[in-house]
């Protein structure tokens, strides 16, 4: 009987103590052998990865200086564990909990076509069991680039079919080691967090692979408020970021539709989140759009790092 590959879980935390020991706790839980789990602390000031090392003495812990955000902070992960020679990487983010069974799943699923580089877990509400948050995602070219597969929806048994889809959130994510050889890793132009995984996909793709939505695996998310909801800090890191995808990948064309949504969004965001007192979170979204066009980058690393 062929032995089964060896599989690296990366998961990425700051200042999350209590809720990376819960989603550690379902790591281990995981029907699923041989894996092992590293935890990249970016930088917490709350003794997350003293309180790791205490509870899981054989988990292992990549300890960064500061906060890199996200994507740097994945790296860190994703390198350590190809280093330790997974043969596949389970990227987890602190505020998931998996399913016993969902690493089990990806697996089998990746191992039964060559084709398949990466796939990903459906994603449920913590709070609300049935609530659909993710099934994969497509890209249009609207507003935020991307729509999520069953997002908002509860659960009628639509998504229980494995299929093709564009990108899956770097959250909960499979990834085979041959497409991080080849490719590498996630690209460190878009700074902080938001559509690097959009552009992973499109790059998985790009090199002839699948990415595949694994209806089986289940994992919960519990929201929390790690990089606030309507701040300038993470309008700014995002639509910066949307800039930055779509000046490596969109086509004059896709730049119409998005152009013509991002405008009425804008106008949206003025009037409604201005109303409700966001207008820096307003100005930051105005200001990450002019500076990704503009290819700037100061200000991003700025507000990532301190």
């Amino acid at each position: 009987m062929k032995p089964r590959p060896y599989v690296v879980v990366v998961i990425l935390t700051w200042n999350n103590r209590d809720i990376v020991l819960e989603s550690i706790h379902s790591v281990r839980a995981l029907d699923y052998a041989p894996f092992d789990i590293v935890v990249v602390d970016n930088g917490s000031s709350d003794g997350t990865a003293e309180a790791v090392a205490r509870q899981y003495p054989d988990v292992t812990i990549v300890r960064n200086g500061k906060n890199y955000g996200a994507i740097k902070g994945k790296n860190y992960g994703l390198a350590r564990a190809l280093a330790m020679g997974a043969e596949y990487l389970f990227v987890l983010d602190d505020d998931l909990t998996a399913d016993p069974d969902a690493l089990r799943h990806m697996v089998t699923l990746c191992e039964s076509d060559p084709e398949i580089g990466m796939t990903g877990a459906k994603i449920y509400d913590f709070e609300q069991r049935d609530l659909i948050l993710s099934c994969g995602s497509k890209i249009d070219f609207t507003q935020n680039i991307v729509r999520q597969y069953g997002r908002g929806e509860r659960e009628q048994g639509r998504y229980t079919v494995s299929m093709d889809v564009d990108f899956l959130g770097m959250g909960h994510t499979l990834i085979k080691r041959e497409v991080l050889e080849d490719i590498g890793l996630l690209d460190e132009s878009f700074i902080g967090y938001g559509y690097e995984d959009v552009d992973y996909g499109v790059m998985v793709r790009k090199s002839g692979r699948r990415v595949v939505f694994c209806p089986d695996a289940v994992v919960w998310h519990r929201p929390h408020s790690g990089v606030g909801t309507y701040t300038f800090k993470k309008k700014y890191l995002e639509a910066r970021n949307a800039i930055v995808f779509m000046r490596k990948h969109a086509r004059w064309y896709q730049w119409l539709k998005y152009v013509f949504f991002l405008s009425a969004g804008m106008i949206y965001a003025m009037v409604v989140e201005g109303a409700k007192g966001n207008i820096r979170g307003v100005w930051g979204k105005i200001l990450g759009v002019l500076h990704g066009l503009a290819g700037k980058e100061s200000l991003a690393r700025e507000l990532l790092y301190n």
